[in-house]
C-alpha cells in the first residue's frame, strides 16, 4: 500500500510540472543548451523555481574527469545591445585638448604639438600610436559634455628648474611614463648637439618617431622653405577638409628677434583658421594670428595609414568604452568566459552598413597564431565545446580574443580583448524554461 501510495505522489508532481512547462518545447536539458547570461537566468530561475538541472558530478570533478564537450553551438548570429551612440569630431577633440596633453616644458612647443597630434590618430583611427603606458582618459564621465577640456591624451606633467634641475636628467627620469620627455630624449639620441635641446623643426618628426616605435616608415609629409603665405593656408585647409589636423609653425618679429611657435590647426572659417595653442583653457581654438603671429613658417601632417584602423578605448562614458570613430570597441559577453566547461557567447558593436563581416581569432598571445577563427556576418559568436576545449588547451593564462572586420575585402578596423584563462567549473546549470 505504501509502494502504491508514493507511486502516486510522484507520478502527479511530475503531471503538475509536465503541464507547468507545456508551452516550452521539450529539449534534453544539459549545458548545450544555454544561450543567456548566468545572470539572466539567475533571475528565470527565480521565477521557475523547478528548473534547476544538477548534472551528473563526472563532468565537474577536474581531477578525475574531463569537462564535458559535446554538441556545439551554432557560429554567428545577431545580438542587441544598448549602447548609446555618440558622434566625436576632431574640431570637439581640440577644442577640449588641455587637461591630457603635455606643458611646455622648456620651449617645447613642437613636441607638444606632435604629442596632440598623435593623441587625436591614436583616440580616432589607432589605439597604438600612443603607447599605452603614456595614455591619460577620463574614466568617470557621465555625459559627452563631462570631456570639456579633457579630451583623451597623455600625461601633462610640469617641468620646474628650481625643483627638477637639469631638464635632461628630468626626461631621463620620466621617459617611461611621460610621451613628452619620450620624445624630447628619442629626438637628441640623434644628434651630438653641446646643449640638451627641448624642441626642434618638423623636418626631425620623422627619425623620432621611428626611433619611438623602431620602425623605418614614412609618417609625415613637411612643407617648408619660402613659400608664398597663400600656398600655406591651401595646404591647411585642404587638410582640414580631408578631416585631418595639421602641425604649423608660426613666427612673429618681437624686440628685433624671430619668435618661432608650434600649434595644431584643426578648423577654419571665412574669416580664420583656428588651432590649439595649449596654453589654457582660452587658448584651445585661437586664429593662428592671435599673439601677433603673423608668418607661416612651416606645416607639417602625420600619416598612420600603414598601422590601419584599430579601435581605441579612450572615450569611456558610463564605464563603456568608444573609440573615436563612434563605435565601441569593447567586446561583450552574453555568456561570460568564466567556467571551463561553459563555452561564451561574445558580441560587439557592428556599424549600420551593409557587407560587413567579421573574422573572430582567439589567440595564445597577441602575436600568436589563430587557434580558433571564426567569420561572421553578424555581430555575436558562440563558441562550440569542440573549439572552447581547443582554445583552453591551446592557451597559459591569457587568452586573446582579436576582432577584424571587413567590408568587400577591405579591412574597416580591429579590435583586442585579453579574457583570463578560467580555473573553474560550474556545478550548476540553471535552464531557462524556453531551453526545454
Amino acid at each position: 500500500m505504501r509502494k502504491i501510495f508514493i507511486l502516486l505522489a510522484l507520478s502527479n508532481i511530475f503531471w503538475t510540472f509536465n503541464n507547468k512547462t507545456d508551452e516550452f518545447p521539450k529539449q534534453h536539458s544539459n549545458i548545450n543548451h544555454i544561450d543567456e547570461s548566468i545572470s539572466k537566468l539567475s533571475a528565470l530561475n527565480k521565477k521557475y523555481a523547478t528548473n534547476i538541472t544538477k548534472v551528473d558530478d563526472n563532468i565537474f570533478e577536474a581531477d578525475n574527469y574531463a569537462p564535458y564537450f559535446g554538441e556545439s553551438y551554432a557560429d554567428g548570429g545577431t545580438e542587441s545591445y544598448n549602447l548609446s551612440k555618440y558622434n566625436f569630431s576632431m574640431k570637439e577633440y581640440f577644442e577640449n585638448m588641455l587637461d591630457f596633453m603635455p606643458y611646455n616644458n622648456n620651449g617645447s612647443c613642437s613636441f607638444v604639438a606632435l604629442a596632440q597630434v598623435m593623441s587625436y590618430y591614436d583616440t580616432f583611427y589607432n589605439d597604438s600610436i600612443v603607447p599605452e603606458q603614456y595614455e591619460v582618459k577620463l574614466e568617470n564621465a557621465k555625459s559627452k559634455s563631462d570631456f570639456s577640456y579633457k579630451s583623451p591624451g597623455v600625461k601633462r606633467l610640469v617641468y620646474d628648474e628650481l625643483k627638477d634641475g637639469d631638464y635632461k636628467e628630468f626626461c631621463k627620469k620620466n621617459k617611461d611614463t611621460d610621451l613628452q620627455s619620450r620624445l624630447v630624449l628619442e629626438y637628441n639620441s640623434g644628434f651630438y648637439f653641446p646643449q640638451f635641446k627641448g624642441s626642434c623643426g618638423f623636418e626631425h618628426f620623422n627619425e623620432t618617431l621611428n626611433r619611438i616605435y623602431s620602425t623605418h616608415f614614412l609618417y609625415t609629409q613637411h612643407y617648408y622653405g619660402h613659400l608664398n603665405q597663400q600656398y600655406y593656408v591651401d595646404i591647411i585647409k585642404k587638410v582640414i577638409d580631408s578631416g585631418n589636423p595639421i602641425l604649423v609653425a608660426i613666427s612673429k618679429i618681437e624686440n628685433s628677434e624671430i619668435v618661432r611657435y608650434a600649434v595644431v590647426a584643426y578648423d577654419y572659417d571665412e574669416n580664420n583658421i583656428y588651432a590649439n595653442f595649449g596654453y589654457g583653457k582660452e587658448d584651445t581654438r585661437r586664429p593662428l594670428t592671435h599673439y601677433g603671429y603673423d608668418t607661416i613658417k612651416e606645416v607639417c601632417t602625420l600619416n598612420f595609414e600603414i598601422l590601419g584602423h584599430k579601435h581605441s578605448n579612450n572615450y569611456v562614458i558610463n564605464d563603456l568604452s568608444y573609440c573615436g570613430c563612434s563605435v565601441s570597441g569593447e567586446v561583450f559577453f552574453k555568456v561570460v568566459p568564466n567556467w571551463i566547461n561553459v563555452p561564451p557567447r561574445l558580441y560587439w558593436m557592428k556599424r549600420d552598413v551593409d557587407n560587413d563581416w567579421t573574422v573572430v581569432i582567439f589567440k595564445s598571445r597577441e602575436d600568436g597564431e589563430s587557434i580558433v577563427e571564426k567569420n561572421v556576418g553578424g555581430n555575436a559568436l558562440s563558441l562550440s565545446f569542440v573549439n572552447w576545449k581547443k582554445i583552453l588547451g591551446a592557451c597559459n593564462s591569457k587568452i586573446y580574443i582579436e576582432l577584424i572586420t571587413t567590408n568587400n575585402g577591405k579591412t574597416i578596423s580591429k579590435t583586442t580583448k585579453i579574457i583570463d584563462k578560467p580555473t573553474q567549473y560550474l556545478n550548476y546549470i540553471i535552464v531557462a524554461p524556453d531551453q526545454y
